[in-house]
């Protein structure tokens, strides 16, 4: 899930979670940041590879995300 282009902010859920656990916070706020909302690594629509699913794991997947996403200046 992905809204506006202005400012970022990233959302991450917990364990067992998924994105949608960000919808009301993502209409409240869409307008006025970009909300990126991804199903991390095994959850909600995400894929399902075989994996430990470590903390750093998770983390590694969120810096790709981000350094994924073109800058605005």
């Amino acid at each position: 899930m992905e809204r506006n282009l202005c400012s970022k902010i990233l959302c991450l859920h917990g364990r067992w979670g998924r994105a949608e656990t960000w919808v009301d916070f993502i209409e409240h706020y869409g307008q006025q940041y970009r909300i990126i909302a991804p199903d991390q690594r095994g959850h909600g629509l995400s894929s399902k590879p075989i994996s430990k699913y470590t903390a750093e794991e998770m983390a590694e997947d969120m810096i790709e995300l981000l350094e994924s996403q073109p800058l605005i200046l």
